[in-house]
């Protein structure tokens, strides 16, 4: 598998999960990609803004022409060069 799909198969998988406990996330996108030769495995850092994390009064700050979100989150997707099937979703330290 090439650094695209790896990015690609990471996006997908990030929003296949979210979307499928109902969470919504905004704003996804490519942060870092990592290839580890040794354990053969693709580390795609991906970052989104989610509903529950917009501060209060964002709407009044969007009128004003602040950006409506709060911090990002950022996650690490492992993904199996072999394969190419995500092995795990994890918090970014």
């Amino acid at each position: 598998m090439d650094v695209k799909d790896a990015v690609k198969t990471a996006l997908q998988y990030t929003q296949d999960l979210f979307s499928s406990t109902g969470a919504t996330i905004q704003n996804l996108g490519l942060e870092e990609v990592e290839y580890d030769g040794d354990a053969r495995m693709w580390r795609v850092t991906v970052g989104f803004h989610r509903k529950w994390d917009t501060p209060t009064g964002a709407l009044l700050d969007a009128i004003r022409g602040a950006p409506p979100f709060g911090p990002r989150t950022y996650k690490v997707v492992r993904i199996d060069d072999q394969t190419g099937v995500p092995v795990s979703l994890l918090n970014r330290e």
